[in-house]
């Protein structure tokens, strides 16, 4: 259904103001807006607390009345184009208030997820080195409220423990073949190298909740993955596989870690009312399949979920 081009007002403001319009189907739309808008920003570095230009994408939606057409789009531009520099969080919340007074609707929703060079000084070599990672912030705006999300996504390697398994029980059959007894075999076994096809993956951790930054966020994923990097010396890449080696994960496991680490950093801190999602999704070297773990669920489950358990 067209609506019907009436020229009566062809001189006047209403006539080019396509998004002030009456729809021809009177439908309220929860979220129209736009998404994957790239684009540069001015924000704090939670890393080393200077202000930066990232580059990453946005999305910005609101929930439309019945009665209007469209939104402008040109405003959202207006609104990017005179953000001030300001920590994430801040950038986030100040953007979506200039949304919303803009469009003059009372529902906002934004995504911004960036691009970020960390430094890293974890080289046996000391050689300093970058992780290439993602922050991410969002925030829901409507009539009852505001929420506020940050999240970290990090790239990581594991190692399929179950090749491991078959390399060991290979290797100690041929040392008890050579006439080694069991005791010297196994601990011959249990020092030498682990054969097993690494994986290339992403841990995604995000907390909506105004107590949680980017800077916790990475120091959980850090302890639960092996974070991968560049500018790496022989010896680097050796420390690296070595460790991801000896922990032998799925991406299951990759997840659980997570859970565990998320547990430890937060409990005591954080609402039992504050979701928490969790996506693990590891690329496989010897299948055509990738893999995937997820977790979406209140704090306060993720906590009963992990003490409730029965005993072993």
């Amino acid at each position: 259904m067209v609506t019907k081009l009436s020229l009566n007002s062809i001189h006047t403001k209403s006539f080019v103001d396509i998004p002030s319009s009456k729809p021809a189907v009177r439908f309220a739309l929860p979220q129209v807006g736009i998404t994957n808008r790239p684009c540069y920003v001015q924000v704090q570095d939670p890393f080393v607390g200077k202000i930066s230009r990232l580059f990453g994408k946005l999305g910005v939606s609101f929930g439309l009345p019945a009665d209007q057409r469209g939104v402008h789009m040109s405003r959202i531009e207006e609104c990017l184009s005179n953000m001030p520099a300001l920590p994430i969080s801040d950038w986030i919340e100040q953007f979506s208030d200039s949304l919303t007074a803009r469009q003059e609707l009372p529902t906002c929703s934004v995504q911004l997820d960036l691009q970020c060079a960390k430094s890293t000084n974890k080289n046996l070599s000391e050689i300093l080195s970058e992780e290439l990672i993602e922050l991410h912030s969002a925030i829901e705006r409507n009539v009852d409220g505001t929420e506020i999300c940050a999240g970290l996504t990090v790239p990581f390697i594991n190692a399929c423990p179950c090749t491991q398994r078959w390399g060991m029980r290979e290797f100690y059959q041929e040392l008890i073949a050579q006439g080694f007894e069991e005791e010297k075999a196994e601990s011959i076994m249990r020092k030498a190298p682990l054969q097993a096809h690494t994986n290339l993956g992403k841990a995604s951790l995000k907390i909506w909740s105004r107590r949680v930054d980017h800077h916790t966020l990475y120091n959980v994923l850090n302890r639960a993955v092996p974070i991968v990097r560049e500018l790496l010396k022989g010896i680097d890449e050796h420390v690296l596989v070595k460790h991801a080696h000896r922990e032998g994960q799925f991406c299951e496991d990759n997840a659980r870690a997570i859970v565990q680490e998320v547990f430890n950093e937060f409990d005591g801190k954080l609402d039992d009312t504050a979701l928490v999602e969790i996506v693990v999704e590891v690329e496989e070297s010897v299948h055509f399949h990738n893999l995937r773990s997820q977790v979406r669920c209140p704090f306060g489950d993720l906590k009963r979920n992990l003490t409730e358990q029965p005993a072993d």
